[in-house]
């Protein structure tokens, strides 16, 4: 929860370690007064970030309001707001989103994934692109949030945050694989799911991948569904780049990014430099490095910072001109 244990008091983790074992908090059968509970769902409701991220505390240092299903519900629903809240701070540069509503929703997710509750499902999906175990909890519920996965992969939706959407469709690929893997879902489901990456790796356009990160994440799923196939396939875009052109990878980087990838997940040695053609640094090349090569910091060993090569000197420098460029 990162920042977010500033919240806890000493109160609460009092209230933790005297906890009684599970067999005893069951016999007792014990009980969140009624108006404990309205002030943390109060909380929950707040405006405040701060009052919001206090409430998430209590409730992840109590396993009895976690049993509450008022404070189940209410949990997955302020989680449900703090995704809108970061999703409407895509297409508007003037809305703030500050740290504190950054670290709040991430500590929501963490409560929200302890509750194991199938009723999280959508906004665990929206939350995929965190990376913080979010598609691991997805996994877990296997058929029942296989749907999920595939309609917000389908959904065009994300199209408008050019620079979110790779991310979200990576790492909605990721979860699928991790079903595919854990065996948690049916053959009709892993037809579904093997249907996607074939369409992916072969159509360019709207079906297709059109960034590195989303083609990454179905090369990835393909090897991992045992399907000759879509082996095949992924080995091909290793051997060629220009079929991830095809698909819709247009920058330089990224068509690098992807030819590394591609041959690192099957082990192609003429896409990647193999072990043989790796030359290992050594102490002579740090003492007396070639003109063309940058191998540390200042590039000498006395911090010189200046590189050897001459083609580009005082009198041509004013005739560079940027051929491409990428935002960061």
């Amino acid at each position: 929860m990162g920042n977010m244990s500033r919240f806890v008091t000493v109160v609460g983790v009092a209230a933790c370690l005297s906890s009684p074992g599970k067999d005893t908090l069951a016999s007792q059968a014990p009980s969140v007064p009624p108006a404990a509970v309205e002030r943390v769902l109060k909380a929950l409701h707040s405006t405040e970030v701060d009052e919001r991220a206090q409430a998430v505390t209590r409730i992840e240092s109590s396993a009895v309001l976690q049993e509450e299903d008022r404070v189940r519900v209410e949990l997955i629903a302020a989680l449900e707001r703090a995704n809108r809240e970061y999703f409407a701070s895509w297409g508007d540069d003037e809305l703030a989103y500050t740290e504190m509503q950054g670290e709040l929703r991430l500590a929501l997710l963490d409560a929200v994934i302890a509750l194991k509750d199938a009723r999280a499902i959508p906004v665990l999906v929206d939350a995929v692109d965190t990376g913080n175990d979010a598609h691991r909890a997805l996994a877990a519920f296997g058929d029942a949030a296989v749907a999920h996965v595939l309609d917000a992969y389908a959904d065009d939706a994300y199209a408008e945050a050019e620079n979110h959407l790779g991310l979200q469709r990576f790492m909605l690929l990721n979860t699928m694989k991790l079903m595919a893997a854990d065996g948690r879902i049916d053959g009709t489901a892993r037809e579904r799911i093997a249907g996607v990456v074939r369409k992916l790796l072969t159509r360019p356009g709207k079906s297709g991948p059109n960034d590195a990160w989303t083609l990454m994440g179905g090369m990835d799923l393909a090897l991992s569904l045992d399907d000759p196939a879509l082996a095949n396939r992924v080995e091909e875009i290793a051997r060629k780049p220009e079929e991830a052109r095809r698909l819709g990878i247009t920058g330089v980087d990224e068509l690098e990014r992807v030819s590394r990838y591609a041959g690192q997940v099957v082990g192609l040695g003429e896409t990647i430099a193999s072990e043989a053609d790796f030359t290992p640094v050594t102490d002579a090349m740090l003492q007396d490095p070639a003109p063309g090569d940058w191998l540390m910091w200042r590039r000498t060993l006395d911090g010189w910072g200046y590189s050897p090569l001459d083609e580009i000197d005082r009198g041509n420098v004013g005739r560079l001109r940027m051929v491409w460029s990428r935002g960061l």
